[in-house]
């Protein structure tokens, strides 16, 4: 009996190295079915917008009074690999291995500047074509894109109504 359980116990790491392994291989690409809008408002009064569309793209409005600026990002990437629980991995190594507790779906995903706009005399926004690689994490009714956090809001008319004229031009 002790034979048997010592050969168990040899092979656990081996199955290990298998499960880790072969789960990262199972890849889904980022897509988005309808519209979603998430706010964040600022400590300095600042209001952050953020709309996923379905067409793949990102859009972020930065609003303070009458001032806005928004920028259109086309989105691509992959679903990080859920191995149990809270544990993802965004990379390719162990050392992409992170906890996200209250996580529905994490993304790793690249962003790419293609277009941006608004009333104000000088962007905020980097330069057209710049690319940037972040994770995105939906949870219950927020999502949290690199460091920020935003919380939903339901979509308007007025929201889906700017979509259609910045993501359609």
């Amino acid at each position: 009996m002790r034979k048997f359980f010592g050969k168990i116990i040899s092979y656990i790491p081996l199955l290990l190295i298998l499960f880790l392994g072969l789960k990262s291989c199972i890849k889904t690409s980022y897509t988005q079915e309808e519209l979603e809008v998430y706010r964040n408002v600022m400590s300095t009064g600042e209001i952050n917008t953020i709309f996923f569309t379905p067409s793949n793209h990102i859009v972020l409005q930065k609003g303070y009074d009458d001032l806005y600026d928004y920028a259109v990002f086309r989105a691509r990437g992959e679903n990080a690999t859920h191995y149990f629980g809270s544990l993802y991995n965004l990379g390719d190594g162990l050392f992409s291995l992170r906890r996200y507790p209250e996580a529905e779906k994490v993304w790793n995903i690249e962003l790419e500047l293609i277009d941006k706009g608004g009333n104000l005399p000088e962007s905020t926004f980097s330069e057209i074509g710049s690319r940037y690689r972040n994770s995105l994490i939906f949870q219950d009714e927020s999502v949290i894109l690199g460091s920020d956090y935003y919380e939903e809001i339901q979509v308007t008319e007025h929201e889906e109504m700017f979509i259609d004229l910045v993501v359609e031009k």
